[in-house]
């Protein structure tokens, strides 16, 4: 068929046959064959740019977000990088400056941490910044706390240790004052026993330290008397001290005084061989070490011999009456 005008209607070109009893064909029309292939060319092609649309937005909306991975990683980095420098700084703090240092160095990384936050161009990416940045920043602040928390102990513990040194070496000073030697002997023990009550040691453990502590000082001044020629004294400050020390400080000090017991042995013996009555000063420095009361063995040899070196009764003998078969052992 012919087309001429925009308005012809295309007609089908199909001429149905006669058939015997006056039947005629069947036609069964198709959309084509009036137009409808336009109709169908044109859903197909919008289904396809429809298609194509979601597509490439889909393409759109991946490339965003790959962007924002990107970015939001780069800015992590930044903000680990100026964290870790601000955490190198202030790790060189020691002793109560870390302390003083731990409040600027979390405001430090939590304006860093800001700063990263700032730097995000969509929601979505400063959702991404916000969850690793707040997880490194946490992070940092518990190294930080940690490591103020760690100088902090361990300027407490050298300040400790420290003062009871200090306090101990004023007692030297003070050995002529007795009530002052005795004050800073006591403030020394007590800046021990606070050091490891800080380490919450258990009471026996703490008291066995301020014992060695207490030993340690005794001796500095036992060494001291006998160094400048005072065993007297030495050997009182010694008694004083010595239920407070501990096992070892007593047999040091105990061996820097034999000397001058050994001396003092002599002369009773020499006095006893001549037959006079020993000096009282031997006893009394033996008084002294050994803790007893003053006057104590004046008053038994008083009282067991008169003071008569050659005095006997039955097999005691003696100033203090002692037996020959338990005078070795020391038994009356």
């Amino acid at each position: 068929m012919a087309s001429g005008h925009i308005l012809d209607i295309n007609v089908p070109e199909r001429n149905p046959g006669g058939a015997p009893g006056g039947d005629y064909e069947r036609i069964d029309p198709s959309p084509v064959d009036f137009g409808g292939s336009v109709g169908q060319a044109e859903e197909k092609l919008g289904g396809a740019i429809g298609q194509a649309g979601e597509t490439g937005m889909n393409a759109i909306v991946a490339r965003q977000q790959l962007t924002n991975e990107v970015h939001s990683s780069e800015v992590n980095t930044w903000l680990a990088d100026k964290i870790t420098d601000r955490y190198s700084e202030f790790s060189k703090l020691e002793g109560r400056a870390a302390l003083d240092g731990l409040p600027a160095f979390k405001k430090d990384i939590g304006d860093l941490y800001q700063q990263s936050y700032s730097q995000a161009g969509s929601p979505s990416e400063q959702a991404l910044i916000a969850k690793s940045g707040r997880y490194l920043t946490d992070a940092y602040y518990r190294y930080g706390t940690t490591h103020a928390d760690q100088q902090f102990r361990t300027w407490q513990d050298k300040t400790s240790e420290n003062r009871a040194t200090t306090f101990g070496n004023m007692a030297v000073l003070a050995v002529n004052h007795p009530d002052d030697m005795k004050k800073y002997l006591d403030t020394s023990d007590d800046e021990v026993s606070k050091l490891f009550e800080s380490r919450a040691w258990d009471r026996e453990a703490i008291d066995n330290k301020v014992a060695e502590n207490r030993g340690y000082n005794i001796r500095k001044l036992v060494d001291q008397q006998m160094t400048i020629g005072d065993p007297n004294q030495a050997a009182e400050i010694f008694a004083a001290n010595r239920s407070r020390m501990d096992a070892a400080s007593i047999v040091a000090v105990e061996k820097a005084l034999k000397p001058k017991l050994e001396q003092q042995a002599a002369e009773v013996g020499a006095a006893i061989a001549l037959g006079r009555a020993p000096p009282q000063e031997p006893f009394q420095f033996h008084e002294r070490t050994s803790g007893l009361p003053s006057g104590y063995t004046a008053r038994v040899i008083s009282l067991e011999s008169g003071g008569d070196p050659n005095a006997q009764s039955g097999s005691y003998r003696g100033l203090a009456q002692f037996s020959p078969c338990c005078g070795a052992a020391g038994k009356p």
